[in-house]
C-alpha cells in the first residue's frame, strides 16, 4: 500500500504543488486587497480634506464653509449627527452655529445656553480632539437635557486659534464607535475649520469697511456721514473714544463722537494745535501706543495710552483712543487710512451736490422740478403708496401751438407762456402734489393718494386756463392745453414707465380734438 500510495503521489505531482501554489496566490491577493483597500482609503479621505480645503478658500461666510467642512468630516468618519458651535465672548457657553441631528429626533431648543461642561470642557481645556464610546453610560449624561439626541458615543474637534480653543466641531453616533484614527482626522479638520474662521472674521472686518462705501455714498449731509462713519469704526476697529472732526475755516471743530455721552468732551482746535492740529499740519497719521507720547492734547488724559489721528484730506481728521498701550496694530492704522480715504471723497460729494442741488431739481424758467428730481423720488413715493395702499394719478399736459407762439411771437414771448402755464398749474394743485416741467412745453402732474378725481382736476385747470385767455395779452388766440391723465393702483403690477406712457397717449388723444 505504501509502495501503490508513493507511486500515485509520483504519478500526479501536479495537483500537490498546484495546491500549494494556489494557496500561496490567496495570501498574496488577501495582501494586495488590502493594500488597495488602504489606499482608497486614504483616497477617500484625501478627497474629503480636499473638499474641505476647498469650503475654506471658497466659503467666505464661516458657516457655509463649517458645514461644507463637518459634512465632510462626519462622512468620511461615518458619524451620522453633530454641530459646529462657537466659544461665547464670556467664555461659559457654546453657541450652536448650526446642528445636524440626523435621523434622530431632537426636542431641545437649538438657541437655549449650552454651558461648558462634561467632555466639552475637557476638549476646551487641552486643545485636543477627545472622544467617548459608551457616553450613554458615562457620567456625563446627567448634563444633557431631555429631549436631546440618543448619544452612544460622541467624538468632539476643537478650533483653534491663536492657542486658544474658540469653538467645537462635534460628531456623533459612529456604528462600532470612535478611534484613534477618527479623532487625528476630526483634527484635521477642526484645524480648516479654525483656518475657515480666521478667514471669515478677517473677510468681516474687510467687508465693514468695503461696506461703509455703500453707506456713506447714500449719505445726504456731512452730518450723516460723520455719524455713519463712527459707526463703521466700531464695526472694524475697537476702541474707548473715537471722535471725527470737520475743518470750518481756520479751525477743527468736532462734529460727532462715538460714545456720545463720553465725560470729557473734545474742544475744537487750529492747525498744529494738539493731536489732530498736528494731524493736519504734517497731512499724515499718528500712531501712538505707548502712552501721551510726544504729542500734548487736553484730550490725551492720563487714562488713553493709545491713539490713531489720520487725516481726511484737508477737510478733518478722524480720531480713535484706547485706555490700554499696544491696542492698535498697523493693519488697524491702515483700514482707518482707507475708511478716511472714502469719507474724504464722500464730503467733497455732498459739498459740490450742495451747491448744485438747486440747479439740478429745478427748472430755472418756471421754477418747478424738474424730470432729475421726479426720477429721484418716484421710487419713494411708490414704496409710500404701497405701504398705505393709496392710489396715484399721473397727468400729462402739453401746451397746444407751442411751436407757432414761438415762430410768431418769439421765444422770449414763448418762455412767458410757459411760467404763465406753470403758474396757473400750481394754483389748480394741492401742496402735496408735484408738478413737475417734464421737457419742452411738457409738465407733469403727480398726485399722491388720490383716485379717480382725475375729470375734477382737469376741469380746473381748463377753467383756470379759461380765465386765463380773458385776461392775457401775450398771444391773439386762445391758448389751450392737451391733458392726459393715467392711474396707478398698489395692487397692479405696472411700472411708472407704463403709466406715464398711458398718460401721455391719452394727452394726444386730446390733442387731436383740438386741431
Amino acid at each position: 500500500m505504501k509502495e501503490k500510495d508513493k507511486n500515485k503521489d509520483k504519478a500526479n505531482p501536479i495537483n500537490k504543488n498546484d495546491g500549494k501554489r494556489t494557496e500561496k496566490k490567496t495570501k498574496e491577493e488577501e495582501k494586495l486587497e488590502s493594500a488597495l483597500s488602504r489606499l482608497d482609503q486614504r483616497e477617500t479621505e484625501i478627497q474629503a480634506f480636499m473638499n474641505a480645503a476647498k469650503a475654506v478658500l471658497e466659503k467666505r461666510d464661516f458657516k457655509s464653509a463649517a458645514r461644507e467642512i463637518f459634512d465632510n468630516c462626519k462622512n468620511l468618519i461615518g458619524g451620522d449627527s453633530g454641530y459646529v458651535a462657537l466659544l461665547s465672548k464670556d467664555g461659559e457657553e457654546n453657541e450652536l452655529l448650526f446642528l445636524d441631528q440626523g435621523p434622530h429626533s431632537c426636542n431641545v431648543d437649538p438657541t437655549l445656553p449650552m454651558p461648558i461642561r462634561g467632555l466639552r470642557s475637557e476638549v476646551y481645556k487641552s486643545g485636543v480632539a477627545q472622544y467617548l464610546n459608551n457616553f450613554n453610560q458615562s457620567s456625563y449624561m446627567k448634563f444633557m437635557p431631555q429631549g436631546h439626541v440618543d448619544l452612544k458615543n460622541v467624538l468632539f474637534s476643537p478650533l483653534n486659534l491663536e492657542g486658544k480653543t474658540v469653538g467645537l466641531l462635534g460628531i456623533a453616533n459612529k456604528p462600532g464607535g470612535f478611534n484613534e484614527n477618527d479623532a487625528k482626522l476630526a483634527g484635521t479638520f477642526g484645524e480648516l475649520a479654525a483656518i475657515a474662521l480666521l478667514n471669515s472674521r478677517t473677510i468681516d472686518r474687510l467687508r465693514g469697511l468695503h461696506g461703509a462705501v455703500d453707506i456713506l455714498q447714500k449719505c445726504e449731509t456731512e452730518d450723516e456721514i460723520c455719524s455713519q462713519a463712527l459707526k463703521v469704526v466700531q464695526e472694524i476697529v475697537s476702541f474707548d473714544f473715537c471722535v471725527f472732526y470737520c475743518l470750518s475755516g481756520h479751525t477743527l471743530v468736532p462734529k460727532s463722537m462715538a460714545p456720545e455721552n463720553f465725560s470729557h468732551l473734545p474742544g475744537s482746535y487750529s492747525k498744529g494745535e494738539g493731536i489732530v492740529g498736528k494731524t493736519m499740519e504734517k497731512g499724515k497719521s499718528l500712531l501712538e501706543n505707548n502712552g501721551k507720547g510726544k504729542e500734548k492734547d487736553p484730550i490725551m488724559r492720563e487714562d488713553f495710552k493709545s491713539y490713531i489721528s489720520t487725516p481726511i484730506g484737508k477737510l478733518g481728521a478722524l480720531q480713535i483712543f484706547s485706555h490700554q498701550k499696544e491696542t492698535f496694530s498697523q493693519q488697524d492704522l491702515e483700514l482707518v487710512e482707507i475708511l478716511a480715504g472714502h469719507l474724504r471723497e464722500e464730503i467733497k460729494r455732498i459739498r459740490v451736490e450742495e451747491k448744485l442741488k438747486e440747479q439740478a431739481i429745478h427748472d430755472s424758467l418756471t421754477g418747478l422740478n424738474n424730470r432729475r428730481y421726479f426720477d429721484q423720488i418716484i421710487k419713494k413715493e411708490l414704496a409710500r403708496a404701497r405701504r398705505y395702499n393709496h392710489a396715484l394719478c399721473f397727468f400729462m399736459i402739453d401746451v397746444d401751438r407751442f411751436k407757432e407762439i414761438n415762430d410768431r411771437f418769439s421765444h422770449l414771448t414763448g418762455d412767458r407762456v410757459l411760467y404763465e402755464v406753470a403758474e396757473l398749474l400750481i394754483e389748480n394743485i394741492r401742496s402735496t402734489d408735484i408738478i413737475v416741467r417734464y421737457g419742452g412745453d411738457e409738465f407733469l402732474i403727480f398726485m399722491p393718494e388720490t383716485g379717480r378725481e382725475a375729470g375734477q382736476v382737469i376741469g380746473r385747470i381748463r377753467k383756470s386756463v379759461e380765465r386765463w385767455n380773458r385776461k392775457q395779452k401775450l398771444i391773439d388766440f386762445p391758448l389751450s392745453l392737451s391733458i392726459g391723465n393715467a392711474y396707478w393702483e398698489p395692487e397692479e403690477d405696472k411700472g411708472v414707465d407704463q403709466i406715464l406712457r398711458e398718460a401721455d397717449k391719452k394727452m394726444y388723444e386730446d390733442k387731436e380734438k383740438h386741431k
